[in-house]
């Protein structure tokens, strides 16, 4: 598939879910060396009792500065997922697509038009009252990029949840590992306001390693 059919297709399916009732996501985190910010459509087709499917539209912007080279990276995708869920649990994982627009800089600057399949999945369980446990990984063939994490999160009231995470991100330029704690407040009726902040470590391809504070912040809001 040309690049101006694939971007042109992904164009589509993020107007048409933008036209309809649906969910939107909207996210960033990062620290001194990374930044990673999102905006999602979300739409939901229902299969059966417990099992739907899960369309989503993303633009995005990742941006990092590895010992050789600085990258930022605007894109746009769309995906599909699989969900199985239940009173205490929800399962999901499906493919995906992106085109991403490249400008590297080192000695020089190269723009490069980057695209490829991309692989998601994430899960949650109810363990105990107003608690749960957490994970979602995904990884871009367009850059390399892969990112996980794992939570854990106890619901303090109907207003406050609390917790603490663990997450890996990075490609073959630059290696992220972060640990810190959770903030969610939920802000409005079906909107929840999540913050995130601790200790990331970056690791550049060349071995050297810098510890830097991260942050966070996200919102989701379903319609």
């Amino acid at each position: 598939m040309s690049l101006r059919r694939t971007a042109g297709v992904i164009a589509l399916l993020l107007t048409a879910a933008s036209a309809r009732a649906g969910e939107w996501v909207l996210g960033a985190d990062g620290d001194n060396r990374h930044t990673f910010a999102y905006l999602s459509r979300i739409e939901r087709k229902p299969l059966h009792r417990g099992a739907e499917l899960v369309f989503s539209g993303t633009v995005s912007y990742l941006h990092y500065d590895a010992s050789d080279v600085t990258v930022s990276s605007p894109g746009i995708g769309a995906a599909v997922e699989y969900r199985i869920f239940g009173p205490r649990f929800s399962i999901a994982a499906g493919p995906g697509y992106e085109v991403r627009f490249t400008q590297s800089r080192n000695a020089a600057t190269e723009n490069e038009i980057e695209q490829g399949p991309v692989a998601l999945g994430n899960a949650t369980f109810l363990v105990a009252q107003r608690t749960w446990l957490g994970g979602d990984a995904s990884y871009s063939f367009a850059n390399e990029w892969r990112a996980s994490r794992a939570q854990f999160k106890q619901g303090i009231s109907d207003t406050l949840r609390v917790g603490v995470e663990i997450g890996w991100s990075g490609n073959r330029d630059l290696r992220i590992r972060s640990q810190g704690g959770l903030l969610e407040i939920p802000a409005a009726e079906n909107t929840w306001l999540q913050f995130r902040a601790g200790t990331s470590t970056a690791r550049d391809r060349n071995g050297s390693e810098s510890s830097q504070p991260y942050y966070s912040v996200g919102i989701a809001r379903s319609f």
